[in-house]
């Protein structure tokens, strides 16, 4: 089933993982260009980025699993383009039983801190990463 994203030409079909290096030239999956334009910069901040984890988390009455983009120094950050999935996720309940699953990690002691960055909010949280990680 081919689904077409509203706002852009991206389908599902277009979505794979793709491999590229971050600053310590450790491999790095990404989806989007808008992931690799991250990685772009946390390469050249020499900020070492890396693939977030997998966090298991419940949906109706399933157990799903959500693989993180990245972390950096125990800080999880999702990139979120402009995508009908996205929307579709907010609209059905998926990316809120998501995020309270890393809120739980991040109460748990497990990681720091969970960004969601959009185009909206880029410079935004490239900012406060920069400052979190003592980098300005």
């Amino acid at each position: 089933v081919r689904i077409t994203c509203k706002t852009c030409s991206f389908t599902n079909k277009v979505f794979c993982l793709r491999n590229t290096k971050n600053c310590i030239q450790e491999n790095i999956l990404y989806q989007s260009k808008l992931e690799l334009k991250f990685i772009r910069w946390c390469n050249i901040n020499n900020i070492v980025v890396r693939n977030g984890p997998t966090i298991d988390y419940c949906f109706g009455k399933d157990v799903k699993k959500y693989r993180v983009d990245f972390e950096i120094d125990s800080i999880l950050i999702e990139i979120k383009d402009n995508h009908i999935w996205y929307s579709n996720d907010l609209k059905s309940g998926k990316a809120t039983a998501k995020e309270n699953a890393v809120m739980k990690l991040i109460q748990d002691g497990k990681y720091k801190n969970f960004f969601m960055i959009t185009p909206k909010k880029w410079l935004y949280y490239l900012e406060t990463i920069k400052k979190l990680l003592n980098k300005i």
